[in-house]
């Protein structure tokens, strides 16, 4: 079995921070797909791949779904926003 960094997203505390990491992913399962083509471009590798791709991009799904969570990686209450940033600067 592959040893993956991100495999643990399901462990983070937030639904954003799932997300995140759930995004990495997917990125690492991709390649490691594309890893398995041979060299005349014809998969080779294992269907169970293929299989697992499916089974954590419909958690991805799900999440990228729920409320609070954006796809850039931030949330509308973020306190640090811009709006909030230019609304209380001094403009002379």
């Amino acid at each position: 079995m592959a040893t993956y960094t991100y495999s643990n997203w399901a462990a983070q505390a937030t639904n954003q921070l799932r997300f995140n990491m759930v995004s990495l992913h997917l990125g690492e399962i991709s390649e490691k797909m594309d890893n398995e083509k041979s060299a005349d471009g014809y998969s080779r590798g294992s269907s169970a791949l293929a299989q697992y791709y499916a089974k954590v991009y419909s958690a991805w799904e799900r999440l990228s779904n729920m409320p609070g969570v954006s796809a850039s990686g931030s949330t509308d209450t973020s306190p640090f926003s811009p709006a909030r940033l230019v609304g209380r600067r001094n403009i002379y």
